[in-house]
């Protein structure tokens, strides 16, 4: 977590990073400029983060299925900046793309959409049904150079980093329901999974 006036004014990571990280802090920047000049607070906290895409070297699409797959992380991805709301409201603006979903956080949240959005507001509902009333919704500001239907998990890493959006402003590990069923890095990529494909995980039902 930074302030985002921080972010705002970030160049570089450091001297010792390599170029996809200087160009990763650029892009993050970017974000944060755009969250600020959409009326939010430099003094607002931020919660910045990078998600990878990845390629199935084995197991395609057998792991939302239940099964297991080896994969390795590719170097492009999503950046992603997010600052909590005071309310409800969930608003997603893809800055490369230019286009920008809102709704609101909510267990009966429709999700037929045909596009992109549809991960989106996913994420928002089983986040939602899963954690209960007393959640607050979040300004994401994202972008992402993955290919999009090129096999390098696209939607996965966008549900990922909603995902993780949202946790970070309702400070989602603190709580003991988190803690019992998402306490390690296995178990939250298995209910990862779960958010997608719609399965029951833990205590968490099916959706």
């Amino acid at each position: 977590m930074v302030r985002l006036s921080n972010l705002a004014a970030l160049d570089r990571f450091g001297a010792d990073s390599s170029p996809l990280d200087q160009e990763r802090a650029v892009r993050l920047r970017e974000l944060a400029e755009s969250l600020i000049e959409g009326g939010h607070s430099g003094d607002d906290r931020a919660f910045a983060m990078t998600v990878p895409g990845r390629i199935e070297v084995l197991g395609k699409h057998t792991d939302y299925a239940g099964g297991r797959s080896l994969t390795c992380a590719t170097e492009r991805g999503f950046c992603l900046t997010a600052v909590a709301r005071a309310d409800r409201r969930v608003t997603v603006t893809d800055l490369g793309r230019e286009i920008r979903a809102a709704f609101d956080l909510d267990p009966s949240l429709e999700t037929a959409e045909a596009d992109w959005t549809r991960y989106a507001r996913t994420v928002a509902r089983r986040v939602a049904r899963d954690f209960g009333p007393d959640l607050v919704g979040a300004d994401i500001a994202l972008e992402s150079d993955l290919p999009a239907a090129a096999g390098m998990s696209s939607s996965s890493a966008l549900v990922i980093a909603l995902f993780s959006a949202l946790a970070a402003v309702n400070e989602l590990e603190s709580r003991a329901e988190y803690q019992s069923a998402l306490g390690d890095r296995e178990r939250l990529a298995g209910y990862l999974g779960a958010v997608e494909n719609g399965l029951a995980f833990a205590d968490f039902k099916a959706d």
